[in-house]
């Protein structure tokens, strides 16, 4: 995250370039059509394409980089001092903001991943109610079953093809919200590459020492650098030590820091107790496989039948879609966490 955000910055401040405005981009393709797959790795460089907020952020910060460098030499070394604390002020929300704006985009993808694969288990769901009441008809002609019995399995049919269509919706408001957060120009068409278990690490989870990310976040906090900055300015341009803007923005600096460390706490809780979570799922559907693995072979020997084969299915099918929603909870927390641990406020 923070190289990205470098990389941006580096581009944006460079004597004599400037970052291609988003209209020019579009000029440039528009004669062509493109496919972007989006994906967990490639999201920040799309955002850095294609996003509006993060240009105006970057039009915010060369404005005001612009005003220090025409400032340095007023004659009012006041003004000189306002405009140098302002820019300096003005990287630090640009951090924030950019990485904020990424973070979203990471969220709403990883919402949109974890839906498609409840409606994975949600199209199974319906398949099967739908052998079931398709063999409960049969059975209903026969003889062999009450219509209340058949009606049931009618209902439970109908609810689930009721889930399937209310999911393939909400799919599909979720694509378009990630188009638009990305910002796509019409003439690129979108893919979106589901996410896996290989695109998310969270084998250093388990080592983190919360003490010692504690005192880090402590120095690169911005919200912290903020309030020491209002604070440093006061002293600089007030000359009565005992002043009450003085004392406000010292207040101020407190506040931040304790704010800061209580929201780090939370954040740091909330991912153990998401990490806690995402292990018992994965325990739970690595034991449903291979139960189901077991019912297979008994099927092929004769010993389980197709509805029990069914069965098995639908519950992996459930307990997968449990398991990629609860990833997303982790994922977003962990990196959160990490965000906030390297001075992105991401968790306030």
């Amino acid at each position: 995250m923070k190289k990205g955000i470098a990389l941006i910055l580096t581009l944006a401040l460079m004597a004599g370039v400037s970052i291609p405005a988003y209209a020019e981009d579009v000029d440039q393709t528009s004669r062509q059509h493109t496919t972007v797959e989006v994906s967990l790795n490639n999201i920040e460089d799309l955002m850095s394409s294609y996003n509006l907020n993060i240009k105006t952020y970057l039009n915010n910060l060369k404005t005001a980089r612009d005003n220090k460098e025409n400032f340095e030499d007023a004659d009012d070394s006041d003004t000189a001092l306002y405009y140098e604390n302002q820019y300096d002020s003005a990287k630090i929300q640009y951090d924030e903001n950019v990485a904020n704006t990424i973070l979203s985009a990471k969220q709403s993808y990883l919402a949109y991943c974890a839906d498609n694969d409840r409606y994975a288990a949600a199209k199974t769901a319906a398949e099967n109610a739908q052998k079931s009441y398709g063999t409960a008809l049969a059975s209903l002609s026969a003889g062999f079953i009450s219509q209340q019995e058949c009606d049931g399995l009618k209902d439970r049919y109908n609810q689930a093809q009721n889930s399937l269509t209310q999911l393939d919706s909400q799919l599909t408001q979720e694509r378009a919200a990630l188009r638009t957060l990305l910002n796509l120009p019409s003439n690129v068409s979108m893919s979106i590459k589901p996410v896996t278990a290989d695109d998310v690490d969270f084998s250093k989870i388990p080592a983190i020492r919360y003490g010692a990310d504690l005192i880090v976040m402590r120095g690169l906090s911005s919200k912290i650098k903020q309030a020491k900055l209002a604070y440093d300015y006061q002293e600089d341009t007030d000359d009565d030590f005992n002043s009450r803007s003085i004392q406000n923005a010292y207040i101020a600096l407190q506040q931040a820091r304790e704010s800061e460390e209580s929201t780090f706490k939370r954040l740091y809780y909330a991912m153990n107790n998401a990490y806690t979570v995402y292990q018992q799922d994965l325990d739970q559907v690595n034991r449903k496989q291979q139960e189901l693995t077991v019912t297979k072979k008994a099927l092929e020997l004769g010993y389980s039948s197709q509805k029990s084969m069914d069965d098995k299915t639908s519950e992996l099918k459930a307990l997968q879609s449990t398991l990629a929603v609860d990833r997303n909870t982790l994922f977003t927390s962990y990196l959160s966490y990490i965000n906030m641990k390297n001075g992105l406020s991401t968790g306030s």
